[in-house]
Order: C-alpha cells, then structure tokens, then sequence
C-alpha cells in the first residue's frame, strides 16, 4: 500500500462517523434519480458503486428496488454500506474485488479525483471491466481545473489527496471507456471547483 492510499484510508476512517450525517448535495440526488430511472427503464438492476462513502446512494438504491454492492477503500464505509442494505467490501481501485461483467452499472462518485493519473487509465478500465456490454457507468468528480493539492477544506488529517482535471481532460480519459451520453457541471458554492458529472455507455 503506497503513502497516498494510506493516507486517504486514514483521513476517512475517521471521517465516516461525521460523513453518514451530513446530507448529499441535492444536484447530485437529482442526477441520481434519473440514472436510477435509466436503469428501471432498461431493466438493469445489479450496481455496483466503486467509493461508496457513507452509503447515503446506497440507500437510495434499496430504496429503488436495485442490488448494489459497495466498495470503498476504508473499512467504516463499507460497515455504513452493509447497514443500508447493500452488499459490500473494503477495497480499492484499480484492484476490485468483483468479477468481470457482472453488474449491469457503475456509480462511481468523488472516487476518480483521487487517483493520479498514473493510476486513472488501469482504473477507469476495471470499472469498465465489471460491467456487462451495453451497460452504463456514471462517474463524478470535482474538478474544473488542471493541478493537484491536498484538501484545502479538510479539518481532519491528514489532508487528502486531490487531482483536479478540467472537463476537457476528464473526456479524453472517459472516450476511450464508451460513448459519453451526459456531461454535465455545476459549482460549489465554497470555492471555484465544479462538479464534472457523466454517463458513459459501454459497448
């Protein structure tokens, strides 16, 4: 395990307790609704969900009548998973515990921003790898700008590691992945990132 991946494994280990009660951005619980409808309409119901935090989507994909299965790199969130209904592992990118093609889709939010890119091709591939043909990965991240830096709004520590990536780099990565059907933004009301959300269809 390298020092960054230590690092983010850290930070959230602490942070989980604080994270399952802050409530989602509702932008976000909107695109999530009609990705979860996309699904219902195509009849997709396996998801899994690569970063799954404190398991607030998870809910919601209960909720839905859909079959998550929750990975994420710190043990408490994958504890905060399994309590709201979901199957789920600690593990991490690009090495994930799943066999290939055996979700009909991927949710995969505020994970990819951080990883470097050294490290973001292996992962975007094994994302892809875990869904069926034709199906759908949905991926977010904060971003709108080209540097790296460690979180400026972190108050636990250690700080965690960002890679922020303008909307032009973030396709370039996703192209070769699938056909991108939704790219779509908005800002934080914090700072000048923006949220970078997409669907890509697999073939």
């Amino acid at each position: 395990m390298n020092e960054l991946v230590r690092t983010l494994r850290t930070h959230y280990e602490q942070a989980a307790a604080g994270r399952a009660t802050q409530p989602p951005e509702p932008r976000r619980v909107a695109e999530r609704a009609e990705f979860v409808a996309q699904l219902q309409r195509e009849g997709r119901t396996v998801l899994l969900e690569v970063g799954c935090g404190a398991g607030h989507d998870v809910a919601a994909f209960v909720a839905a009548g859909l079959y998550p299965v929750a990975i994420d790199l710190a043990h408490a969130h994958a504890l905060l998973a399994c309590a709201n209904g979901a199957g789920a592992a600690q593990g991490m990118l690009p090495s994930l515990p799943v066999r290939p093609q055996s979700v009909d889709a991927v949710w995969c939010m505020s994970t990819l921003l951080h990883i470097p890119d050294a490290d973001l091709g292996a992962s975007l591939n094994a994302l892809s790898a875990a869904v069926v043909p034709g199906g759908l990965m949905a991926v977010g991240l904060w971003g709108g700008h080209d540097r790296e830096l460690l979180g400026e709004f972190d108050t636990i520590e250690p700080r965690r590691y960002f890679r922020l990536r303008t909307h032009e780099q973030v396709k370039s990565w996703l192209e070769p992945i699938g056909t991108i059907t939704q790219f779509v933004t908005w800002p934080d009301h914090r700072s000048d990132w923006v949220y970078q959300f997409a669907v890509v269809r697999l073939p």
